[in-house]
């Protein structure tokens, strides 16, 4: 099975039903998740089929549920394959390599064109440093981070997502005075505790307890014994965090997996689309008919712990205030706890400046001092965007790097 290109992978995924694709796809999605490996090796394999297995899924969900043709496990696994040797986003392709990094110079010196009041008080630009030549030096390192984020993505130990997520909320309790679990309480209609306790019953209900793996339909869920119920976990609670979690597959809604899939296909150049954003982290249920879910990466679904807290809490009329939260709390984090233990003598707060004349003046928040250089730090609540960190698309690169550069001068 090959294909000359991305699009020929994915027109031949949409002659399959979907449904069947997301059925075999939840199948190893799961039996990854259920393995002892007996090397790391072979786990780290096992994570890589995974990740092309979470995307031929998404693919999917831009075809039609109602055809006739299921996908077979042998076809499936000769489309995972294929997609790992797919030409055209290797760093063999020196055509990919040169024009990336003609792009990256080219939106760095427009970055600073169109930022010009702030370049001109600069002792250094970026441009001045990134030339065509030492882009070219590295752009291969850059297209290897690129392909290794995408193979390794989701590898390490999910409950401790999970266990980071609860932490980083005591952080925010903690600068806010118990108001940011207050608010998220009233925006998910549970407390935060049994919020997180609602994890461990989908992934029991999900998987071992499932007929079907990944696969659940609400309305014929067993009833929940007393003492699991007494930990807060029930049936209206398990359901209400499933709902809140979920997005339909292949209808035509603007929040779909399958608008989504379209859309940043549609947006994003042909070399990047093979490395397309793994959307089950930010919901990862779908919502098929009738009451019936499908979840179908456990590894997504820990992961996306925090993606969920962010999109339910953030909202548009108090974003600002979370995210100034969100970045002291950080900061509190690693002057108290990290930098102490890792860096203990070497590392300095540096004293906010107040310009009163301007809120856009910038400064870094902490100094790292070592024998033969200096590691400047700044805290930010997002500095780029999901696409972003998936693609490492070239002129988005570059707008990042300039902002970096910007708060360094």
């Amino acid at each position: 099975m090959n294909f000359k290109n991305f699009s020929e992978l994915h027109d031949f995924i949409r002659r399959y039903n979907s449904t069947s694709i997301l059925e075999i796809g939840s199948e190893k999605c799961w039996q990854n998740w259920e393995s002892k490996y007996s090397n790391s090796s072979d786990k780290v394999y096992g994570n890589i089929e995974r990740n092309y297995t979470v995307r031929l899924m998404l693919l999917a969900s831009t075809g039609n549920p109602h055809r006739r043709g299921n996908i077979s496990v042998q076809a499936f696994n000769n489309l995972i394959q294929a997609y790992h040797n797919l030409d055209g986003h290797t760093i063999s392709n020196s055509h990919i390599l040169e024009g990336e990094a003609e792009i990256l110079l080219k939106s760095i010196q427009n970055w600073e064109i169109i930022n010009e009041r702030t370049v001109r008080n600069w002792s250094l630009k970026l441009s001045g440093i990134l030339d065509l030549k030492v882009i070219r030096s590295h752009i291969g390192g850059l297209f290897l981070q690129r392909i290794g984020a995408f193979q390794n993505a989701g590898f390490g130990y999910p409950v401790s997502r999970i266990k980071r997520t609860i932490k980083l909320i005591e952080l925010l309790d903690y600068s806010s005075n118990q108001k940011f679990s207050n608010d998220l309480a009233v925006h998910i209609g549970l407390s935060p505790t049994n919020y997180f306790r609602q994890f461990l019953a989908c992934l029991a209900i999900f998987g071992w307890l499932s007929g079907k793996k990944g696969f659940c339909n609400l309305s014929q869920l067993p009833a929940i014994d007393n003492q699991v119920q007494n930990l807060g976990v029930n049936l209206d609670d398990l359901k209400k965090f499933i709902k809140q979690n979920s997005n339909f597959f292949s209808k035509e809604e603007d929040t779909s997996f399958r608008s989504k899939v379209k859309k940043i296909l549609n947006n994003v150049p042909d070399y990047y689309q093979p490395f397309l954003f793994n959307y089950f982290l930010e919901l990862p249920f779908i919502e098929l008919k009738n009451e019936e879910f499908c979840l179908p990466d456990p590894f997504s679904f820990t992961e996306s712990c925090w993606n969920q807290v962010r999109s339910i809490v953030f909202k548009e009329e108090n974003r600002k205030r979370y995210e100034d939260l969100l970045s002291r709390a950080f900061e509190n984090y690693l002057n108290n706890v990290l930098f102490p233990f890792i860096a203990p003598n070497c590392f300095e707060r540096i004293t906010e400046v107040k310009n009163p004349q301007s809120n856009k003046d910038k400064r870094a928040d902490f100094l790292i001092k070592l024998p033969n250089s200096y590691i400047v730090v700044e805290c930010k609540s997002s500095i780029m965007s999901s696409d972003t960190s998936a693609y490492f698309q070239a002129d988005k690169l570059a707008d990042l790097w300039c902002r970096i550069h910007s708060l360094c001068i």
